[in-house]
């Protein structure tokens, strides 16, 4: 079992946060037995705060599918807990809007420069 995986399974945070601190780090790597991810992990044990974080600090694909081909929104969605997909969402679309902006920022030291 991946200690990152079962870090967010058990809600974690402290834990996540040394593991992906460390070189070589993977935020994607999945269990052999259920091709989990720490999302799907956290997702399923609805470990909210464990959600938001790895959203929010990790390169982690919220589209990878497990074994049995869901994604941990797919998770969220069999438990009915419209409250963990709403943070996905929400974690998510923060994640896009940071990269929008850091690239835009970039583009505007280029024109800058230029």
């Amino acid at each position: 079992m991946s200690a990152f995986v079962d870090a967010a399974r058990r809600g974690e945070v402290e834990i996540l946060k040394k593991i992906a601190n460390q070189d070589g780090f993977d935020a994607n790597q999945t269990e052999a037995k259920t091709g989990f991810t720490a999302l799907h992990a956290a997702t399923a044990w609805r470990n909210t705060a464990t959600i938001h974080w790895l959203l929010s600090n990790t390169s982690i694909d919220p589209r990878i599918r497990d074994i049995a081909g869901r994604r941990a929104i797919d998770i969220v969605m069999h438990i009915s807990e419209v409250n963990h997909k709403r943070v996905i969402e929400e974690a998510t679309y923060a994640k896009a809007l940071l990269r929008a902006e850091t690239k835009l920022q970039l583009l505007d030291r280029n024109i800058d420069r230029g």
